[in-house]
C-alpha cells in the first residue's frame, strides 16, 4: 500500500461514444424501472452514470476483459470480479459504503476525456476502518468510507491477479 504508481489508459473516441450511450441507456432504464440511485447519490444522475460507465470501460480495456453494458442489471460485478468506482476529480477518493464486499478499483480522469488513470484498488473489508469514515457523506444511515489514493494497492497487481484467478 501507499504506492504512487498509476496505469494510464487511453480510450478511442469510438469507445467513449459507445460507453456514453450505454450510460444513457442505463439512466433511462433506471427511470423506467423507477429505480433510484443505490445510496441516494445527490449529484446529477446523468453525470454519475456516464462517469461510472467510462470507469468500467477503462478497467475492462486495461485488463483485456469485455465491457458489459449491463442495462437494467444490478446483480453482477462491474468488470469481471471487480467493482469500479470513478470520480471526476484527479485527486478523488475511492468511496465505499458499509456492507460492500469484493475488490474495488478507483479510476480518475486526466486532462482529457480520452485518457484515464487506474489509481489502485482495495478489498472492501480493508477500507472500512475509522480513519477513512466520511460522516459528511452519509445518507440513509449507511456509513461511507473515503479511501485516499495513497492507501490503495498497486493497480498492476490486478493484471497478475486476473490472470491467475
Amino acid at each position: 500500500m501507499g504506492t504512487k504508481l498509476r496505469a494510464r489508459v487511453a480510450l478511442t473516441p469510438e469507445e467513449v461514444y459507445q460507453t456514453v450511450w450505454a450510460a444513457v441507456c442505463r439512466t433511462v432504464q433506471a427511470s423506467v424501472d423507477d429505480r433510484g440511485t443505490r445510496y441516494g447519490h445527490p449529484s446529477n444522475r446523468w453525470q454519475a452514470d456516464i462517469v461510472g460507465a467510462l470507469g468500467e470501460m477503462v478497467v475492462a480495456k486495461w485488463l483485456g476483459l469485455p465491457f458489459d453494458f449491463q442495462i437494467g442489471r444490478t446483480d453482477r460485478s462491474d468488470v469481471g470480479p471487480f467493482e469500479v468506482r470513478s470520480t471526476n476529480y484527479p485527486d478523488g477518493k475511492l468511496l465505499l459504503h458499509e456492507g460492500e464486499r469484493g475488490p474495488y478499483i478507483l479510476v480518475n480522469p486526466t486532462r482529457s476525456v480520452l485518457e484515464y488513470c487506474v489509481c489502485g484498488w482495495i478489498n472492501a473489508d480493508d477500507s472500512q476502518v475509522v480513519q477513512y469514515r466520511e460522516r459528511s457523506m452519509e445518507r440513509h444511515g449507511t456509513k461511507v468510507y473515503a479511501v485516499p489514493e495513497h492507501a490503495l494497492r498497486d493497480p498492476f497487481e490486478l493484471q497478475i491477479w486476473e490472470k491467475v484467478t
